[in-house]
């Protein structure tokens, strides 16, 4: 499968904070990719060196196999958005798509004014009297209506009541089957993305923790429950991603596939499985041993 995006070592620095710490990674062509990561994990700032906004600090990133810093002829190939995109505020909805018109060739503006009719959005609406939530849907709609080969969004459900958001992965979805491009979707909150992605790249503290097909993740790891000795017991000779022990009940998450080979091995030690979703394999994959340990907030 053919990479858009790749990286060597790439590095991005804030003064003494490292954002991006040498990453590697090539995305695929032609996929609906959701970056997943908690606040302050590198999300923005990868959107951005790929976006070309950001050079890197060290290391190297291309799109399209070029730099996407320096190539300006690619920039109507590339759309960066997030709900906090500035237009000038004296201008209204139906001129800032005009803008998009000219600079964005593939940009369907038939389309875009489809979208504003299913928002309820009028085009002489000043962009400057839009609410967050309206603002977030608005730039949803100049963004995936441009069509460019690579869509990053960047936390796009800001401000958005729970109508708004379900109707937004609907169509990011179907556009994405109807018109096949490179869609990037970051966010924090995997779980009403994860009947639309196809794969996940999750980041935590600037490093890839993992890049890899949604399906694949589905199959990565199971939960056991049990006593302190039964979890401890099962779990000895297993890759534990993460575990709990406590008075009322433990558990643990484990690294593998569950399959019917380990059932007999659960009834022996009288432990119950449960499988983990996406978003808690995440989760669990960037929990740090301080953020875990709430035991503590019960002790006298």
């Amino acid at each position: 499968m053919r990479g858009v995006i790749e990286t060597k070592q790439l590095t991005y620095r804030y003064g003494r904070k490292t954002a991006l710490d040498h990453v590697n990674i090539t995305l695929n062509e032609n996929q609906l990719i959701g970056l997943i990561g908690r606040n302050g994990s590198g999300k923005t700032t990868f959107l951005k060196l790929c976006a070309g906004y950001y050079y890197p600090t060290d290391g190297e990133i291309t799109v399209f196999e070029e730099e996407p810093f320096h190539r300006i002829e690619s920039l109507g190939e590339i759309i960066y958005s997030n709900p906090n995109v500035y237009h000038k505020e004296l201008n209204t909805l139906e001129q800032i798509l005009k803008y998009f018109k000219l600079t964005y060739p593939r940009f369907d503006a038939v389309f875009a004014n489809k979208l504003l009719v299913v928002f309820a959005l009028q085009p002489t609406m000043r962009f400057k009297n839009l609410s967050q939530g309206m603002v977030s849907v608005f730039n949803f709609i100049c963004a995936l209506s441009t069509r460019a080969r690579l869509t990053l969004f960047d936390e796009p459900i800001l401000g958005m009541d729970v109508t708004s958001r379900k109707k937004i992965y609907e169509i990011l979805l179907r556009d994405y089957i109807e018109c096949p491009r490179t869609i990037i979707v970051s966010s924090h909150i995997l779980s009403e993305l994860e009947d639309i992605l196809s794969e996940i790249l999750l980041i935590d503290e600037g490093k890839i923790i993992l890049y890899k097909d949604l399906d694949e993740v589905r199959t990565m790891s199971y939960r056991i429950d049990g006593t302190e000795d039964a979890v401890k017991a099962f779990c000895s000779d297993k890759t534990v991603i993460y575990s709990n022990y406590n008075t009322m009940n433990s558990y643990a998450v484990i690294e593998g596939e569950y399959n019917d080979t380990i059932i007999p091995e659960g009834e022996k030690y009288n432990v119950a499985f449960s499988k983990v979703r996406p978003e808690d394999y995440c989760v669990y994959k960037t929990l740090r041993g301080g953020e875990a340990d709430l035991e503590c907030l019960w002790e006298r």
